[in-house]
């Protein structure tokens, strides 16, 4: 078996089977994208070695490890936090904000002829989810937004990340707009790039369920969070541009 699985993961992380240990680096590190890391897992699961929670696994012996059933040790402080903003909102820090940005390339994704057999897409996207997708004038750039969006979440609130990305399920209002529990979301794609922004929404751990912020605090913290939407959103655009200028 270990050689099935150095078979398939050489090919994302582009190291030849013969250099790889049980060192060899196999986490987000060692591919190009979020989605490559997913679909490798897929790709594991196709070949009926299923790995549900890969989110600890940094090297080829975790993978191991986890496949043979022990626990991988994990610190959270270690979960990477780029594109991740936190900021107080009031003079006692107990209100916060985060902000999770990220940014997919869309031909990363697999094209298939049934998005609802294959792995890559079952595994990181629930039903509901999928039957959205399908419908739209491109299935794949929408599937890329949620994907980003997803990983969005994670990164604004890193209690999501053992969740598998099945689980973390983006529905759409009346308006097409997409939502997500208590988090404010914008999906954005051009025709090779699909840009996710989570934010936080606001709740005040100081009040009970029956007390109600007061409209003078609620406005400076709304303020606030239109602010750090546009500046996710410059942030947004200054990728796009380091993405262009790198083609």
């Amino acid at each position: 078996m270990d050689e099935q699985i150095k078979n398939v993961v050489a090919q994302y992380i582009k190291v030849p089977v013969t250099l790889m240990d049980h060192n060899t680096v196999i986490d987000r590190t060692a591919v190009s994208s979020s989605i490559l890391l997913h679909r490798m897992y897929a790709h594991l699961a196709k070949e009926g070695i299923i790995v549900s929670d890969y989110w600890d696994i940094k090297n080829l012996g975790n993978l191991l490890q986890k496949i043979s059933g022990q626990s991988v040790a994990f610190k959270a402080t270690e979960f990477p936090t780029d594109a991740t903003f936190e900021m107080a909102v009031d003079s006692n820090a107990e209100n916060l904000f985060s902000i999770g940005i990220d940014m997919e390339q869309i031909s990363l994704l697999p094209v298939v002829t049934d998005y609802r057999e294959d792995k890559f897409y079952s595994m990181n996207f629930a039903p509901s989810e999928i039957a959205y997708c399908v419908l739209q004038a491109s299935p794949v750039a929408s599937f890329a937004g949620l994907f980003a969006a997803k990983e969005a979440i994670v990164k604004a609130d890193n209690s999501y990340v053992n969740k598998p990305f099945s689980s973390i399920i983006i529905d759409h209002s009346a308006k097409g707009e997409p939502i997500h529990l208590s988090f404010q979301l914008s999906i954005s794609h051009t025709s090779d790039i699909a840009v996710a922004i989570a934010i936080t929404k606001y709740k005040s751990p100081s009040l009970t369920e029956t007390e109600s912020p007061k409209p003078t605090n609620y406005s400076a913290n709304n303020r606030l969070l239109h602010l750090l939407a546009f500046a996710a959103l410059i942030v947004s655009l200054l990728s796009f541009l380091l993405h262009f200028l790198h083609k």
